[in-house]
């Protein structure tokens, strides 16, 4: 009697552990899957980041010929595989009580590591041609940049100087990798620069 309560709790500790076993290689197996689904997501995303440039000779109009490195404002991706379609939201300047919206200069795609320069176009007026009118950024957009009546515009100011010790603002943008999944990133530009905040996929409806 004593021979068999010992084998039937001898069966139960195994199959608890046996249990708890196939429990654990589940979980972990969970795990895995999971973390190599991110990794393929993360390599299939393309991510794009803004550069301001406040220290270079500024444009005044767009121009194809103007070298990449004296205009105000840059977009690149830091991602692994290219953007398409990149679009941007329009940026509400509530101190100014004007619509602004970046445009991608050139070619609409951006391949890992490329740079593009960005044209700003003020909604609240439109160009005499009705076309997308590329203007000299204004100061408000730009950490560092302000205007002096006397002096004109400066560059890689101290904030205290700027309108940016306390100003910010957010956009966001949605684009596309090359096997037609949309993303959309948010972000936040302070006196710091531009901060992604979130980078998420957007469900195909």
């Amino acid at each position: 009697m004593a021979e068999d309560q010992f084998m039937a709790v001898y069966e139960v500790i195994l199959l608890t552990i046996t249990t708890l076993v196939i429990l654990w290689y589940t979980a972990e197996t969970f795990k895995l899957r999971r973390e190599s689904e991110n990794n393929n997501k993360l390599n299939l995303m393309p991510v794009p980041s803004l550069v301001f440039i406040t220290t270079k000779a500024q444009t005044k109009l767009i121009d194809a010929d103007f070298d990449i490195d004296e205009k105000d404002i840059l977009i690149t991706n830091v991602g692994k595989v290219a953007a398409l379609n990149i679009k941007f939201s329009i940026i509400k300047l509530v101190a100014l009580d004007q619509k602004i919206l970046f445009r991608v200069v050139h070619a609409n795609v951006l391949v890992p590591g490329e740079y593009s320069v960005l044209a700003v176009t003020n909604l609240d007026y439109s160009s005499q041609s009705g076309r997308l009118r590329g203007a000299h950024p204004h100061p408000y957009l730009i950490p560092g940049m302000a205007i002096d009546e006397k002096l004109g515009t400066q560059h890689d100011m101290p904030m205290e100087k700027t309108h940016w010790k306390n100003h910010r603002y957010k956009f966001f943008i949605t684009y596309e990798n090359p096997f037609g999944k949309k993303y959309k990133a948010d972000f936040l530009v302070d006196k710091d620069g531009a901060h992604p905040i979130t980078v998420q996929e957007i469900p195909n409806r």
